[in-house]
């Protein structure tokens, strides 16, 4: 969705504001993060799968990117079937948390991918070409997994990249159920290689004692070299147990804790209950910190802080460096940006028994919300019922060739259409140029047609699978990733 300067739905971006997009009738699609190119197109990321529910259990779920043209419509330039979306298969499960949108057009999407739900979760990052298709380039074929060790849970939920074209992706890292999730943070150099030099061959872990979990929401790269991490921390070992509370920690160029920021590299606040979380963070070009989440005894509410360079509460902001804006039902903060003016803006949600809606802010640098925007400063949006999903395929001439999944490890399906039937050849080729699998030969009707193609004995890396038939050849690109 979109809101005109005083928070009512742009009427001129897809049907009065909003936009819905699916990746096919019974899938589940979640948007996790969004952000803006230069030319005003818009990119979206997140997770699209199948089942996830108790009637229904989790039988697979992707990366899932979208694109779209400025006026709300999907980006014909984008994607492997040049439709606006790529779904990307890491594993069986793949959750995707976070994206950043690179100078020259790539998107990083960034999350974690399990085999087996729960079980030994990995680091993921996916890096994107501007065409949609995985950039070959990056780690495996556009594709980066990683794990503190084989019987680690690691779950990534922020990514970044550092000023030197350094990526990061953080979250929470631990052994077993029953030890006490850290801080972690992995570091990449640009080409997808885990950056040895960064804390302890790539890694940084970081509890706070003596609480007893940590887990990154957002990273903040510094242009002074430091990176800030928001999120939590779970004090409830002490005797006086505080609940979660709303954390920031920062480090160093080389992953060291910056023992400057607030108590030895550590800000972590209650500001109200037992309930204190950051989900998103941005740095002012002061220096300031500004952290948005929820905070209150339960489930919460829109919670903003700022915090000077330092790290210490910035009492020119509301006061007391912290402001909650209070809602009819449980209220958080999942993203924040601030305008040229310096109005703040926070983007989140509302929860009530069956409903959930969207719900925008927006504050005056002063932290006071801003009268002119919505309501009393707050806008709150029902975006209603997605329309149905089509479960009628394209017709034969729309028909693109797509290899599923776009990457692979094992069996993938060619898929197709023939409009008048007749030979086809269908063959596998790598970037060189040089057949590498011949795939099918033969006569096929008029019609949908599915080829199974198995890649056991293709390596890791990029490879194109051409179909000649009708007159003419189609050609369209899959990874193998093992």
């Amino acid at each position: 969705m979109r809101y005109e300067p005083d928070g009512s739905l742009d009427s001129t971006f897809g049907t009065d504001g909003l936009v819905f997009t699916s990746w096919g009738a019974g899938r589940y699609n979640y948007a996790h993060a969004v952000a803006i190119l230069p030319d005003g197109r818009i990119v979206a990321a997140g997770t699209t799968g199948v089942g996830g529910n108790v009637s229904n259990p989790l039988v697979s779920s992707d990366f899932a990117v979208a694109r779209y043209l400025g006026d709300g419509s999907l980006d014909s330039n984008f994607g492997a079937t040049e439709d606006g979306r790529a779904q990307i298969s890491v594993l069986r499960f793949d959750d995707g948390e976070a994206a950043v949108l690179l100078p020259d057009g790539r998107v990083l999407v960034g999350g974690f991918a399990d085999e087996e739900p729960n079980t030994n979760v990995d680091f993921a990052l996916a890096m994107l070409s501007p065409d949609g298709s995985l950039d070959p380039s990056f780690g495996a074929g556009g594709i980066a997994t990683a794990s503190l060790s084989p019987s680690s849970t690691d779950r990534g939920y922020a990514v970044a990249v550092r000023p030197g074209g350094e990526i990061v992706i953080g979250g929470t890292s631990f052994v077993t159920q029953v030890t006490d999730p850290d801080y972690a943070i992995l570091q990449y150099l640009p080409s997808g290689v885990i950056d040895s030099e960064f804390g302890d061959d790539g890694w940084v872990l970081t509890g706070r004692p003596p609480d007893s979990e940590q887990v990154v929401a957002a990273l903040v790269p510094q242009a002074n070299g430091g990176l800030l991490a928001a999120g939590h921390s779970y004090d409830g070992v002490s005797g006086t147990s505080l609940g979660y509370l709303a954390a920031i920690a920062r480090y160093s160029d080389d992953g060291a804790l910056d023992s400057t920021l607030a108590d030895g590299g550590w800000f972590a606040h209650s500001f109200a209950g037992s309930y204190n979380f950051f989900y998103a963070a941005t740095e002012l070009p002061d220096g300031r910190i500004l952290a948005a989440g929820r905070a209150g005894p339960s489930q919460g509410d829109f919670l903003v802080a700022r915090l000077t360079a330092s790290g210490v509460l910035d009492p020119t902001f509301d006061g007391d460096g912290w402001t909650i804006t209070p809602g009819p039902a449980a209220e958080g903060v999942r993203a924040i940006a601030v305008q040229p003016d310096g109005k703040i803006v926070v983007a989140g949600y509302t929860l009530a028994p069956g409903a959930s809606d969207i719900v925008v802010a927006r504050y005056m640098p002063d932290g006071a919300l801003d009268a002119t925007f919505g309501v009393g400063g707050i806008v709150v949006t029902d975006a209603g019922t997605p329309p149905p999903v089509s479960t009628e395929p394209p017709p034969l001439h729309e028909a693109r060739l797509q290899v599923l999944p776009s990457v692979v490890n094992g069996v993938a399906s060619v898929r197709y259409a023939l409009e008048m039937g007749g030979p086809v050849r269908l063959v596998v080729h790598d970037l060189l140029g040089r057949e590498v699998r011949l795939v099918f030969a033969g006569e096929q009707p008029a019609g949908r047609q599915e080829v199974a193609l198995e890649t056991g004995h293709l390596r890791t890396g990029v490879y194109l699978v051409s179909l000649e038939a009708e007159g003419r050849s189609r050609t369209t690109r899959f990874v193998v990733h093992r």
